[in-house]
C-alpha cells in the first residue's frame, strides 16, 4: 500500500474520531464541497492540533501568569464576581426561611422574629373572602403582638408593607387603633411616609382614621415634617391625602401659614435662594398637584425672581388641566395667566383650545374663571374671541342649561361677579391700550346673538327660579336696552310680560294669600330680580323711545302691586315697592298708597325684611 493510501486512511480515522455525534462530515474531494469551507475547517482543525501539541507550553505560561501581579488581581476580581452570584442565590434561597428580628434580637439569643414566608401566608388568609372575620382578627392579633419590635425593618419591605395594610383593612376598630398607635409612637413615621413601600401604609392609615386624637397626632407629625414632605414624591402624596380626607380647615390654614410665613421671612431678608429652592423642588419632582403645593407655588410666584418665575410658568402652562379641580389650583392658574407674557398667553390658549368646554364644566364651580381671565387679559381681543368663544358657540345648547355654563356667560357681562378675583386684577397685567369698556363690548358682541337664540331652549322654571340663570337673564335684558338692540326688544319684554301676567293670575285668585308667596313669580326672589333690573336701568337708557317703553311696563307693575297691597306687603314682592321708591319711579304714588292705610304695614313683623326696609323709607319722607 502506498504512502498516499495510508495517509488517506489516517485522515479518515482522524475525522471519524473528531466528528461530533449525529453530524456528518463531508469529504471535500468526494462531495465537491466549496473549497473555501474546506479550507476554513482544515484551518480550525490545525488550530486544535496546534493547541494540543503546545499544551504543555501553554500550561507552563498560565501557571507563571497566575502568580504574577496582574494574574493575582484578575483572580481576585473573578472571585469577587463569583461571590456576588453566590450571595444573590443564597438570598433568594433563604427568603423562605429568613426571619426579621427586632433590634437587639437574633437567632442566637432566641429572639422571636417574624418569618417572611409566614407573613405572606397570613396575608393571603387575612385577605381571603373565605376566611371568617373572627379568624382574620385572630391572625391580626398575633401579628400586632410582634409588630412593634420589627416595624422599622418590616414596613419598608414590599411584603411587610402589604401585611400591615392588610391588617389595617381587615382588622377591627380596636386593632386598627393599636396599629396606628404603634406607627405614631415609633420615631420612624416620617421616614415611613417617604419610603417606597412604607407610604402605602400611611395612605391606608389615613383612609381608616376615625379617632380625633389619632388624627391630631398624625397632624403633628405631618406639620413637623411638612417642609420635607412637600418636596418628596411619596411624602407629598401622603400629605395631600391627609389634607383632603382628614385635615380640618383650621389645620389646613395652619399648614398654609407655615409656608407663607417662611416665604415672607425669606422675601424680607432677600433670601431668593430659599424661595426658589422650594418652588424648584416642587416642579422638579412633579409635585404640582397636591393642594399645599398649589398654594406654595401661588404665594411664591409674586416673589420669585423673573428667571425662576418664567421656569415655573413654563412648567405649569403644560399642566394647567391639573389645576381646575380645586380652589387652590384655580388661584394658581389665575396667577400663571397674570404673570404670563402675551406670547405665553397665546401658547396657553393653544394648549387649552380643545379643553375649554371641559374646564368650564369642571367639577369645581369656579373653574370657568380661568377662561374668563384668559379672555379679558389677552391683548388681542379678536384673537381671544376666535380661540375661546368661537370654540364654545357650536356647543351652546349643551353649555347654557348647566350651572357652570350660565356662570361663565354671566361673568362675561359682569366680570366683578366672581368669588376669586376682581375686575381690576383681571386686567392688571394686560398691556393692551384698548379701553376696558370697548374690550368688554367686543367680547359681548361676538357671542350675544347666539346667546339670545339659545335662551328659549332653557327650561322656563330654571329661567325664573334659579339664581344663576335669572342673574344671567337680567344681564342679557340690560344689555339689550343699554346698547339699543332694537331687534331684541320684544324678546326682553316677553319676560317682563310673563312675570306680570303670572302675578295678576295669582292675585286675582281666591286662594291668593296661600299661594302667592310660595309660587308667584312676583314674589320669587330670583324672578323679581329681573323686574328690579328693569327698574334700575331706566336711568341708564339714553334713547327716549326705549325709556318710554320701559316706563310703561313699570307703570303696569306699580298699578298691579298697589291694587293688591295687603297681599304684596306680606310677601317678598315688598322689595319691588322699595326699588320703585329708591329709584324715584312712581315714588309719590307708592308712598301715598302705603300711608293711606298704615295698619297694613304696621302688622308686618321683623322677620319680613322687605316690609321693615319699606317702613324706614316711608318714615324718612
Amino acid at each position: 500500500m502506498s504512502k498516499v493510501t495510508n495517509k488517506r486512511k489516517n485522515d479518515k480515522q482522524f475525522s471519524e474520531i473528531e466528528k461530533p455525534a449525529g453530524k456528518k462530515v463531508f469529504n471535500n474531494e468526494k462531495n465537491g464541497a466549496n473549497k473555501g469551507e474546506g479550507q476554513k475547517k482544515n484551518f480550525k482543525n490545525f488550530k486544535q492540533n496546534d493547541k494540543q501539541e503546545n499544551g504543555q507550553k501553554t500550561e507552563k505560561k498560565a501557571s507563571n501568569y497566575k502568580y504574577s501581579k496582574e494574574g493575582r488581581q484578575q483572580n481576585k476580581e473573578k472571585q469577587g464576581k463569583q461571590d456576588k452570584k453566590v450571595f444573590k442565590t443564597k438570598e433568594k434561597f433563604d427568603k423562605k426561611t429568613k426571619k426579621i428580628y427586632a433590634e437587639g434580637e437574633n437567632e442566637e439569643n432566641d429572639g422571636s422574629g417574624i418569618l417572611i414566608s409566614e407573613i405572606n401566608v397570613k396575608v393571603n388568609k387575612i385577605q381571603s373572602k373565605d376566611t371568617p372575620q373572627e379568624e382574620k382578627e385572630k391572625y391580626i392579633e398575633e401579628y400586632i403582638s410582634k409588630l412593634s419590635g420589627v416595624l422599622k425593618q418590616i414596613v419598608h419591605k414590599r411584603d411587610g408593607s402589604r401585611s400591615v395594610q392588610a391588617c389595617i383593612k381587615n382588622g377591627s376598630e380596636e386593632q386598627r387603633e393599636k396599629i396606628f398607635n404603634i406607627l405614631l409612637d415609633s420615631k420612624e413615621l416620617d421616614e415611613i411616609i417617604k419610603s417606597k413601600y412604607g407610604h402605602f401604609v400611611a395612605l391606608r392609615m389615613i383612609k381608616y382614621l376615625k379617632n380625633k386624637t389619632t388624627k391630631d397626632k398624625l397632624f403633628e407629625v405631618i406639620k413637623k415634617n411638612a417642609f420635607y414632605l412637600v418636596t418628596h414624591v411619596e411624602g407629598a402624596k401622603v400629605l395631600d391625602k391627609f389634607v383632603i380626607n382628614n385635615a380640618t380647615p383650621a389645620q389646613f390654614n395652619t399648614l398654609k401659614k407655615l409656608f407663607s410665613n417662611k416665604l415672607e421671612t425669606a422675601a424680607n431678608l432677600k433670601q431668593e435662594e430659599a424661595i426658589e429652592n422650594i418652588a424648584a423642588k416642587i416642579i422638579d419632582k412633579g409635585n404640582h398637584a397636591p393642594l399645599l403645593s398649589k398654594y406654595i407655588l401661588h404665594i411664591s410666584l409674586p416673589i420669585l425672581i423673573p428667571v425662576e418665575r418664567e421656569k415655573v410658568i413654563e412648567y405649569l402652562r403644560e399642566k394647567i388641566l391639573d389645576l381646575v379641580d380645586d380652589k387652590e389650583g384655580i388661584k394658581l392658574a389665575l396667577d400663571v395667566i397674570n404673570y404670563s407674557t402675551p406670547k405665553d398667553k397665546k401658547l396657553l390658549a393653544k394648549n387649552l383650545k380643545d379643553h375649554i368646554f371641559e374646564i368650564i364644566n369642571s367639577q369645581h364651580s369656579q373653574a370657568f374663571v380661568i377662561i374668563i381671565k384668559l379672555l379679558f387679559s389677552w391683548d388681542d381681543t379678536v384673537q381671544a374671541n376666535k380661540s375661546i368663544l368661537a370654540e364654545l358657540k357650536p356647543r351652546l345648547d349643551e353649555l347654557l342649561p348647566t350651572k357652570n355654563g350660565i356662570s361663565f356667560f354671566s361673568a362675561i357681562f359682569q366680570p366683578k361677579h366672581n368669588a376669586l378675583t376682581s375686575l381690576e386684577k383681571e386686567i392688571k397685567f394686560t398691556t393692551s391700550k384698548k379701553p376696558l369698556e370697548q374690550k368688554l363690548s367686543e367680547v359681548i358682541e361676538s357671542v350675544f346673538d347666539d346667546l339670545v337664540n339659545c335662551i328659549p331652549k332653557i327650561p322656563e322654571e330654571q329661567l325664573f327660579k334659579d339664581f344663576n340663570t335669572s342673574r344671567f337673564l337680567s344681564s342679557i335684558i340690560r344689555h339689550i336696552f343699554i346698547s339699543k338692540q332694537e331687534k331684541h326688544y320684544q324678546f326682553a319684554f316677553n319676560f317682563v310680560d310673563k312675570i306680570l301676567k303670572d302675578g295678576e293670575q295669582f292675585l286675582s285668585s281666591n286662594d291668593k294669600k296661600k299661594n302667592f308667596n310660595d309660587e308667584c313669580l312676583l314674589s320669587h326672589h330670583d324672578a323679581h330680580r329681573i323686574m328690579k333690573n328693569i327698574i334700575l336701568i331706566v336711568k341708564e337708557v339714553k334713547d327716549e323711545s326705549t325709556k318710554e317703553a320701559i316706563v310703561k311696563k313699570i307703570s303696569n307693575l306699580t298699578n298691579l302691586l298697589l291694587k293688591h297691597l295687603s297681599t304684596v306687603l306680606s310677601s317678598r314682592a315688598t322689595y319691588l315697592l322699595v326699588a320703585l321708591i329708591e329709584n324715584d319711579i312712581n315714588k309719590k304714588m307708592v308712598i301715598d298708597a302705603v300711608k293711606k292705610d298704615k295698619t297694613l304695614l304696621q302688622k308686618q313683623g321683623e322677620d319680613n325684611k322687605g316690609a321693615t326696609l319699606l317702613k324706614s323709607l316711608i318714615a324718612g319722607q
